[in-house]
């Protein structure tokens, strides 16, 4: 895929995956001994990111969500995500234009969910969607 100066190209390039716990500070982000961003494999123009935010009685609320899919339902993608399923995750999102959301902090989880199927028809394509979504009284840091 060419590039061009000026596109706004859609879509997640690359989306990384972490457990809060192994968060030792946030901005900028950094981790104890052991800990680092997973790279998740999906499918080329299969990620989306959507941002909303809402003037809220408390203050603004920033909601970030998104989904990418995995095909095949792969074994090791499988195993690795499952252990982020449920409250205990941050992301790092980078853009097709190189934009790149932290989305989540250790005191603000990101929620991870997935849902597979095999296809109804032979030509379909096998798979998992992932979704996240995290409501945060900040915006995502952006690098």
């Amino acid at each position: 895929m060419n590039h061009y100066e000026g596109n706004n190209i859609g879509s997640i390039a690359k989306l990384e995956i972490t457990s809060c716990y192994l968060i030792s500070g946030f901005n900028p982000v950094t981790f104890y001994p052991g800990g680092s961003w997973i790279n998740v494999p999906f499918k080329e123009q299969t990620g989306e990111l959507k941002e909303e935010t809402e003037d809220h009685v408390n203050g603004t609320i920033y909601t970030y969500s998104g989904s990418i899919f995995v095909p095949n339902l792969r074994d090791e993608i499988d195993a690795t995500m499952r252990m982020y399923i449920g409250q205990t995750s941050m992301i790092r999102a980078t853009d097709m234009n190189g934009r790149v959301y932290i989305l989540g902090s250790p005191h603000i989880p990101v929620m991870l969910n997935s849902s597979g199927n095999t296809s109804k028809t032979f030509i379909g394509e096998n798979g998992k969607e992932f979704q996240f979504k995290v409501e945060q009284n900040y915006p995502a840091l952006r690098m």
